[in-house]
Parts: structure tokens; C-alpha cells; sequence
């Protein structure tokens, strides 16, 4: 262990995201949206009535129809567009999207090299450029694929997001959409201003007085990171009677502060604003909370426990042996007393109705998944993606932190950006960063890296930490979907997200991995880009015109494989991974169960995002017509994840815990094997994938994690636990 660790050169410090973004030039703005008409276009008068007579339910509806299909993105603008881009994009980039969009794309040699059109891409027709989209998404080039992924999300987010201002899209009059302004009405009405964030907000938030010089504060132990992790240790600690400080680098919103429409609403609170990041390759998108309370902030309240496959494994292959015995369980019975967990009075909305329904004529498993919290009213769930909580004991600011600010030993900070753990003597004895641009240090005898799977193993590294499984081991429970089309409502935005569960795949191999099939919380901009894209403009608007009969069904994989997260030059999170094929086989079997599933609910169409997959119409014979058999073994056997619409809302394993050094970066306690007090209390230490949604694994983990920093600061542990 050295003594006095030097800060990491090779991991810069972490910048956060400007307060103001870049602003594109006028030839910019022209490129995007000329990018983005490919997919977004006008339809002609023809192609218009022919959806109106396929589609319109009455005059208004084929009206509203009429007014989408007069869109494109040319006309609706690239307001929505500019800020999230310009914010998440560092000014070379931004330059090189212009020359891209501008000076190559508008060039006959480029689309002759790039399209082998003789014609610029500026110059193709809009049906013509949707098809070279379509073939670019396609490539086997890398480079030539991202091009098109990005001209096709540039189209999506104009076609089905709210636009930056108060005028209405569209889109949102043909499917029953509230959009940005009526949301923003039910959170006004819904949350008194009494709500938990507010009232933390008010009685135990710091405000470091807005002057020059450094901010210098001290406590007994200092917490980085404000999700379950670090909660659960926050209000352990402080009941305890240690005085806590936690850190947060997202910012504390009070009543009606954030955004209610996509993508506003993202870039507040998660990572990287959500639909813009992405692994390295492009192939999968990776949502991870930023916000005061983390993950909880933003989660789906689904709360389950590990499997005995998985508590077995961290027992025996890495030396966690607590998991597999009683103080496992002491601590799961305790976190779910804390976090209201239950199964009491869950309201299912029509889609999860729709996978109880399918999963009973099917004899598939099928049971209600405990919630997390009391929600005001049931519709209260699908504001729970744009970070609006405000029901009983909901997320970790209205349970945990609301118990430890009550013992007075609790404090925050929030745009407290932490740059380094400080050590003396091979000991963590506080931390350095800045708050607003401000230098501050906290002193503390005990410090706890909070702050999830993509960070904590970034301030480990800032720090000097360089045990070899630092940043790696990353999990990330990839995700696809299964789309059904009804002839019913089904609005994924409405009603309380994920009551339901099956398991029927959960166990494939016979050692716990396989996939959960769970029912998603989506808004019209995650709902489009699960819609398969065959190149026709024509039919994208058709099936963005269903998107409110759409029923999207998950399978949550436990992967066996694993990635990387390493540091931008920014300090930014780079998430490297590549599904692998015993995963890539678990995750089609549980989308080919969950088309059944869909087709014994009633579903008259069920598809994948792949265009090979895109549609199989139900039959009288509904899950037993043999053509649809047919078309999910060909779907298992051709069909590749990596290229079609993978996600991850779950990173875990980047200091996982193990019985050795040379096994993991973090004791069974949560101790670093390198540092002494210096603790993980996050999904990081998970040793593989939890299987489920991780939020009471987390916590159950971090309520052990707490008891070992309470013994320490008493004095009562050794420092080889």
C-alpha cells in the first residue's frame, strides 16, 4: 500500500456539463435538419388520406393525422435538438458534425464514396435519403453505421419529442399525449410544496456562502454519491450518531424545477442525457440516473431481491460469504422496512394487465413485482422518468434521507463535483473538488464512494487507486424489446411502470442466467426508436401514429459477459462492451416468449426494432399458429441484438467485492484492498450481475457496508475485513 497516494494523471479531473451549451451556425442547424428530414418527412396528399382512411378514428383524430403527416423536422425546427447536442458535444465534435453535414453530405463525390449515388445526399429526394439511411444503419463499417444510427435518432427526436419551446408536436394530438405543458399542470397540481425534495431542500442542504477563496468543512464520514448506495449508509451512519456530509454533483430541484417533455427532462437527471449515450461501438444505450437520489430518482419502483443462484455465487466463486447466510437476509428484511416495499393494492396499467393475461393462457410464471413507495395516484408513475416523485416513502428522498436529516447528523451539497479522495499515511482522511467553480475540501475519518458503477471506479482511479479490477467487470443487464401492436390503448407514459413480472426464462443455463420479461416506463421518443426502420418514411409515421396501442415488452438478461468503464478527457464516463453469444442467445429467447405472450394477450402484430423481424401478424390460431413458431426460431437463430436497439439501465461489477486482491478492488466489507476507510457503497462492489433490478441488492449490500463503517468509527473493526 503506498503511503500518500499521488493523484492519477492519466484520469482527468471531472468537468461538468456546461451551464450553457454551445449554439450550432445557421449552415449547422440546415445540416441537422436536412439529416433529420430523411426520416422525418412530409408526406405527399396520397400517402397522407391513405393513412387517414387506414387509421383516423373520428374527425378530429384524422385532422391530428393530417397535421403530423404535414411534419418534418424541417418545420418543427431543431430547437429541441441544439441544446442537449451542444452540451453533450465537446467543439471539435460539433465542427466535425457541421463539416460532416455541411461540406461532405452536400458533396457528389462524398455520396458517391459513402451512397454510390451519383447525386449529393442534400440533393437526393427524402425517400431516397431514407433509404441510404437504411443502408448506412446496415454497414458492416462501423464509422459509415454510426453515421446512419446518428441521422436516424436525429429524426426521432424531431418527429417525436417535445419541441423547445411551448408549441405542441404534432404527433402528441394523434396519440393521446399530455406533451411538456400538461404534464407540467398534473406535477403542479399533484406535488404540494411540502414534497420530499423541498422539504431536504430547506432543512438539511448546505449553501457554502458565494464568495472567493476555498470552502473547508469536516465530519466523521463523507459520502460521495446520493443513490441507494449512499443513502442507505447516510441514514445508518447519522442514526448512529456520526455527523454525514454527502456529495452530489447533479443539482436539488424543488417543486416544478425540471423539465416535463423529451429530451429536457433527461439531460437533468441522468448520465449524459440519457438517449445520447451509448457504449463506444454505438450498439447499446446506457441510462444511468444523475440526479439527487441517484438511480432512485428515476427508477421504476420495481424492487426485488437476489436470487439464491446469485447470492450462492458471490459466496462460494468470490468469497463473499455473508451473502449466502443470515445477515443477507437480516439486511433485505431491513432495507425493504425502510424503502416501503410491497405488493399491496398495485394498480396494473393496461400493458402489464396485458403480461399477466398472456403469461396465464400461456402457463408461463407471472407474479406481481413489489413496489418501492406509495405513489400519489397510479399515473404518478410515468412522471417518475423525468425525476418526479411525490408519494410516500418514493425513492430515496422521500424514505432514507428524510430519516437521516431527522437525526440532525445528515448534510448535503449538491454541484459538488469531487476530483480526488486525499490520503495520509495509507488512510482516506476526506476529499477535494469543487462546488460552482469554488475549491473545497471535506475532512472526514471515513470515506464512502457512492456515486454507482460508472463513477465510483473514475474517482478511484483519480485518486491513485490502480488495483486491475478497477473499471472492470462491468455489467450491464442488456436489454431489448419485444413490440406488440393492439387494437386497444395501451400509453407505456401512463400508470404505474413494471408491476408485473415473469421468470419463465429467468433460469437457462441451470446456475441463474437467462432474462426477466418485464413491462417498461416509455415516453414517445423511447417507444419510436424501438419502431423497426425499413428505410420508408411512410411507414415510420404509420407506426409512430400507433404509438399509444404500442405494448413493449423487456428482457432483462443477467449477463455473463462483461465491459469496461474508463475516463474521457473530460472525466467523463466511456463505456466499453460487446454482448456475447451465451447472452446474445439468452436475451432472443426471452424476446421470443415474450412475443407469445404478447399474441395470447391479443397483440394482432408483434415485432422486433430489426427490419428482417419487423412484423408477424396473429392468427385464430394466436400463440399456436406454427408460422409464428417459425418466425421466432428464425428470429433466435439470425437475429443480432447488438445492431437492433440495446439498452442498459443497470451498470454494476466496477469494484466488486471479493476475498482477495487479485479477485476483486473491494473487501467483503467494502473497504478498498489498497486504502484503508476508504469504502464502496454502490452497484460497483456487485461481484457479478444481480439478475433483477438492483435497487434492494443495493441496498442490502450497502445496509452491510454501513454497519462495517459504524464498527470502524467506533473503533471496534480490523482493518483486514
Amino acid at each position: 500500500m503506498a503511503v500518500g497516494m499521488e493523484e492519477n494523471a492519466a484520469f482527468p479531473k471531472y468537468e461538468p456539463y456546461p451551464a450553457n451549451g454551445l449554439k450550432f451556425t445557421v449552415e449547422q442547424r440546415d445540416a441537422l435538419l436536412t439529416a433529420a428530414d430523411s426520416l422525418h418527412a412530409t408526406l405527399s396528399n396520397e400517402d397522407t388520406e391513405a393513412l387517414v382512411k387506414e387509421l383516423a378514428r373520428d374527425d378530429k383524430h384524422a385532422q391530428a393525422i393530417r397535421a403530423f403527416c404535414g411534419s418534418s423536422a424541417s418545420t418543427l425546427g431543431c430547437e429541441a435538438l441544439e441544446d442537449p447536442l451542444s452540451r453533450l458535444l465537446t467543439k471539435e465534435q460539433i465542427v466535425d458534425m457541421g463539416r460532416l453535414f455541411g461540406s461532405i453530405l452536400p458533396s457528389r463525390m462524398a455520396s458517391l464514396v459513402l451512397a454510390w449515388r451519383l447525386s449529393a445526399f442534400t440533393s437526393l429526394s427524402p425517400q431516397e435519403r431514407c433509404q441510404v439511411t437504411l443502408e448506412w444503419c446496415n454497414s458492416r463499417l462501423a464509422q459509415v453505421r454510426k453515421l446512419g444510427m446518428l441521422v436516424k435518432k436525429l429524426g426521432i427526436l424531431t418527429m417525436a419529442c417535445s419541441p423547445a419551446d411551448d408549441a405542441r408536436n404534432p404527433l402528441f394530438d394523434v396519440i393521446g399525449y399530455a406533451g411538456k405543458s400538461g404534464f407540467r399542470d398534473q406535477i403542479m397540481q399533484r406535488l404540494p410544496p411540502t414534497h420530499d425534495e423541498c422539504q431536504l431542500l430547506k432543512t438539511a442542504r448546505i449553501m457554502p456562502e458565494l464568495e472567493s477563496g476555498s470552502i473547508e468543512l469536516s465530519c466523521d464520514c463523507v459520502i460521495v454519491g446520493s443513490g441507494v448506495g449512499g443513502s442507505v449508509a447516510a441514514e445508518a451512519i447519522s442514526r448512529a450518531g456520526y455527523q454525514v456530509i454527502m456529495l452530489e454533483k447533479a443539482v436539488g430541484h424543488g417543486k416544478g424545477d425540471l423539465s416535463t417533455g423529451e429530451p429536457g427532462a433527461y439531460m437533468s437527471v441522468y448520465e449524459r442525457g440519457g438517449l445520447f449515450f451509448s457504449t463506444e461501438d454505438d450498439n447499446m444505450a446506457v441510462v444511468a440516473g444523475s440526479a439527487f437520489g441517484g438511480g432512485s430518482a428515476v427508477n421504476w419502483h420495481c424492487s426485488l431481491d437476489p436470487s439464491h443462484h446469485v447470492r450462492r455465487e458471490w459466496a462460494q466463486e468470490y468469497g463473499v460469504t455473508w451473502a449466502l447466510g443470515d445477515q443477507m437476509a437480516d439486511a433485505l428484511a431491513a432495507v425493504k422496512e425502510k424503502l416501503a416495499v410491497h405488493t399491496d393494492g398495485v394498480e396494473h396499467n393496461p400493458a402489464n394487465t396485458a403480461l399477466a393475461e398472456g403469461c396465464r393462457k400461456l402457463g408461463y410464471h407471472c407474479e406481481v413485482a413489489p413496489q418501492q413507495g406509495y405513489p400519489a395516484t397510479p399515473d404518478d408513475g410515468g412522471l417518475c422518468a423525468f425525476g418526479y416523485k411525490g408519494g410516500a416513502r418514493q425513492g430515496v428522498k422521500g424514505s432514507l434521507l428524510q430519516d437521516a436529516a431527522a437525526t440532525g447528523k445528515y448534510k448535503f451539497i449538491t454541484q459538488a463535483f469531487v476530483d480526488r479522495v486525499v490520503m495520509s499515511d495509507g488512510r482516506a482522511s476526506g476529499v477535494e473538488g469543487n462546488i460552482a467553480g469554488r475549491p473545497f475540501k471535506v475532512k472526514a475519518r471515513v470515506v464512502i464512494a457512492a456515486a454507482g458503477a460508472l463513477q465510483s471506479p473514475l474517482l478511484l482511479r483519480r485518486s491513485g487507486l490502480t488495483n486491475q479490477h478497477i473499471g472492470k467487470n462491468l455489467r450491464l443487464h442488456p436489454v431489448s424489446f419485444m413490440r406488440g401492436m393492439f387494437d386497444k390503448p395501451m400509453k407505456l407514459w401512463e400508470g404505474a411502470p413494471m408491476t408485473m413480472m415473469s421468470r419463465v426464462v429467468e433460469d437457462l443455463d441451470g446456475n441463474g442466467y437467462g432474462a426477466k420479461l418485464e413491462i417498461p416506463l416509455c415516453h414517445p421518443a423511447v417507444i419510436a426508436a424501438a419502431i423497426p426502420f425499413n428505410g420508408d418514411a411512410v411507414d415510420f409515421k404509420r407506426r409512430a401514429m400507433q404509438i399509444d396501442r404500442t405494448m413493449l415488452t423487456i428482457a432483462l438478461t443477467r449477463d455473463t459477459g462483461s465491459g469496461s468503464v474508463e475516463s474521457d478527457e473530460r472525466g467523463w464516463p466511456r463505456v466499453k462492451y460487446s454482448l456475447n453469444a451465451v447472452d446474445r442467445k439468452h436475451l432472443l429467447q426471452g424476446l421470443a416468449h415474450s412475443a407469445r405472450i404478447m399474441i395470447a394477450a391479443g397483440a394482432k402484430e408483434i415485432g422486433w426494432s430489426d427490419p428482417k423481424f419487423a412484423s408477424h401478424f396473429a392468427s385464430a390460431a394466436g400463440a399456436a399458429d406454427p408460422s409464428l413458431e417459425d418466425f421466432l426460431q428464425r428470429l433466435c437463430s439470425e437475429g443480432d441484438p447488438s445492431k437492433f436497439g440495446l439498452f442498459s439501465a443497470h451498470q454494476m461489477g466496477t469494484c466488486r467485492m471479493a476475498g482477495s486482491s487479485s479477485q476483486g478492488a473491494t473487501k467483503p466489507s467494502g473497504e478498498t484492498w489498497e486504502v484503508l476507510d476508504l469504502f464502496v457503497s454502490d452497484t460497483s462492489t456487485f461481484p457479478t450481475a444481480s439478475g433483477s433490478n438492483p435497487m434492494i441488492t443495493c441496498a442490502a449490500v450497502a445496509h452491510i457496508v454501513a454497519q462495517k463503517v459504524v464498527e470502524r468509527l467506533k473503533g471496534n473493526v480490523s482493518s483486514r475485513l
